[in-house]
């Protein structure tokens, strides 16, 4: 007989979506319309550098625009003023000391809280990736789903891996 738990997912998959139901799409699509209604001034995204969980907003933002439809703004960003970059890789080294001493199982459970975020905010995701980074409404969803199961993967594997004799 072939054991039961043969047949059991390792890890959760992504939620799907499926976009040739009808249903499916139209009720995408209206909370894509609720992500972009619910931004302040018509302007949804600002990127700017985060440095120590701190956003670092200097100089000029430079408009973004969808390249779909060039004439369409969706948001602005700001690049990294040189200075910060120092700033970036000396935060980043002080946290490595912390990081290298975190163990498997809390690193793959922030694994998994990322996968549940990513995939709570997937229509915020879906939106940003079809108005800003151009994608299709089916390669949209594929990337975050993808997002999503590596970091499920990952954090199977990490447990996986650390349980293992050395």
């Amino acid at each position: 007989p072939i054991p039961q738990d043969l047949f059991r997912p390792l890890r959760q998959s992504s939620y799907g979506i499926d976009l040739s139901d009808r249903a499916d799409l139209k009720a995408l699509y209206e909370r894509m319309e609720k992500v972009l209604r619910s931004m302040p001034d018509k302007l949804p995204w600002c990127s700017s550098p985060i440095i120590s969980g701190r956003k670092t907003r200097q100089g000029e933002p430079t408009l973004l625009v969808n390249p779909a439809l060039t004439f369409q703004v969706i948001g602005q960003g700001c690049d990294t003023p040189v200075e910060q970059v120092e700033k970036a890789m000396t935060a980043a080294h002080n946290a490595f000391e912390e990081w290298s001493t975190t163990t498997a199982e809390s690193r793959a459970q922030i694994l998994e809280r990322l996968s549940d975020l990513l995939e709570a905010g997937q229509e915020e995701l879906i939106t940003l990736l079809v108005y800003e980074g151009g994608k299709t409404l089916p390669d949209a969803v594929s990337e975050v789903r993808e997002a999503v199961d590596f970091c499920r993967y990952y954090a199977c594997e990490a447990r996986r891996l650390m349980s293992l004799p050395m």
